[in-house]
């Protein structure tokens, strides 16, 4: 921990503390820091920053969203490089053909829906792909 603590993170820690309903040294242990650390944090006036092992604790104990807490901390791009390999993004919108193929895949039979699965698979496996298109005919 280097530098100051941002007021954003200095009151997310305040509010972590104060709903956690927890005295202060038995919050500080939980997320791996002595009373007088977490006394420092909380100052109006200096303290170190936080790292982002600390603001990933402090997430994981208060429920909070990581990524509040580490751009709250001054760790913008982390959290952006985070969010980027761990959230799942939407999938793209279906074209009109593919909303098309999907409206006539629902409105067949369950045996019939077996068949196509066998066909699409045998289909994507000449066409050169890594293997069907699902590991099991009764996917939906």
């Amino acid at each position: 921990m280097t530098d100051r603590v941002s007021p954003a993170f200095r009151a997310l820690l305040a509010e972590a503390v104060r709903r956690s309903g927890e005295p202060k040294h038995l919050f500080a242990a939980s997320v791996g820091l002595s009373p007088s650390q977490l006394s420092r944090l909380l100052r109006t006036t200096g303290g170190p920053t936080p790292d982002c092992i600390l603001c990933l604790r402090l997430a994981q104990v208060s429920g909070l969203s990581p990524f509040t807490v580490l751009h709250a901390a001054g760790y913008e791009s982390v959290a952006d490089v985070l969010r980027a390999l761990f959230v799942q993004q939407p999938p793209p919108p279906l074209t009109a053909q593919e909303r098309r193929l999907l409206t006539g895949v629902r409105s067949l039979t369950r045996r019939s829906r077996r068949v196509l699965q066998i066909v699409l698979d045998a289909l994507v496996i000449s066409d050169g792909q890594a293997g069907p298109v699902s590991d099991s005919p009764d996917d939906e």
